[in-house]
């Protein structure tokens, strides 16, 4: 007897952006949730353009270090508040990351 093969239920994902949580800061020991808030805390630039972009402005702050050569509006916070670029997690400016 030929014909379709069984139908199978879709494997169950946690969505993690309706939650503010990505899965790389799930608190699993591997200690990047710490070394993520200590690069925000670290990465002035990252502060600036995260308030540039919650405050609507049109364009960043002049005054960064690291000069941004993309639009304002290509950028976008999550549900968890980090920012953005095109949808991808926005990785501030820290060796260690």
């Amino acid at each position: 007897m030929t014909g379709s093969p069984p139908a199978t239920a879709a494997p169950v994902h946690r969505d993690t952006q309706e939650q503010g949580e990505h899965p790389f800061m799930a608190d699993e020991g591997n200690g990047l949730k710490e070394l993520w808030q200590e690069a925000v805390q670290l990465d002035k630039d990252y502060e600036k353009l995260q308030q540039a972009v919650q405050d609507g402005r049109r364009m960043f702050p002049q005054d960064l270090d690291n000069l941004v050569k993309v639009s304002i509006t290509d950028y976008s916070l999550d549900s968890g508040g980090r920012l953005t670029f095109h949808n991808q997690i926005w990785v501030p400016n820290h060796k260690p990351l």
